[in-house]
């Protein structure tokens, strides 16, 4: 193999290793998990950095994959803070377009409707305040299913439901596990 090849690829290969390695941040590697846990769908976790002790968080989150190519996923990450309180920030991919109200449903009933037009365009969406303890409650219901109907970024439609199974107890874990590390 003449040596300009074996060169232009090395460098190749060098620049994807280095550019895949610069989009990580502190952020994204040096969290340490120390809890843990499921409830049904619902996990609980608690972290804390690897490279600074003080620095700690807890979360519960629900995780939905609902396409694989290309990759689609919806996913909530919920914090409760002495500081901001409750908070649900929603993330999803780049280019998914929301075409219905984010709902709670108990049976056939809406017990809970959102506007996701009030979220900044983008891939995620902040919910907190008395809209967070409203979704909070709701979701604590039995038999109670968050529902979403999205299009994707190539125009594929999804109904997602999200069954409220386990959150009532993720959120009271998530709550003790904060305070327990005074969050």
């Amino acid at each position: 193999m003449p040596i300009k090849t074996i060169l232009s690829a090395t460098m190749m290969l060098s620049a994807t290793i280095i550019g895949s390695t610069a989009k990580n941040t502190n952020e994204d590697w040096k969290w340490a998990s120390d809890y843990y846990t499921t409830y049904g769908e619902w996990t609980v976790g608690c972290d804390q950095r690897s490279d600074n002790d003080a620095i700690k968080r807890c979360y519960l989150r629900y995780v939905d994959a609902y396409a694989q190519n290309p990759f689609g996923a919806l996913f909530v990450f919920i914090t409760d803070t002495e500081d901001n309180g409750l908070t649900f920030n929603f993330e999803y991919e780049s280019g998914v377009r929301f075409t219905a109200p984010w709902q709670v449903l108990g049976g056939e009933d809406a017990i809970w409707t959102f506007d996701q037009s009030q979220c900044p365009r983008g891939s995620e969406c902040a919910i907190n305040g008395k809209q967070a303890s409203d979704l909070a409650q709701a979701l604590s219901k039995d038999n109670a299913a968050m529902t979403f109907a999205l299009r994707d970024r190539v125009f594929r439609s999804f109904e997602l439901s999200w069954p409220s199974a386990g959150f009532a107890e993720a959120l009271k874990d998530l709550q003790k596990q904060s305070d327990a590390r005074e969050l």
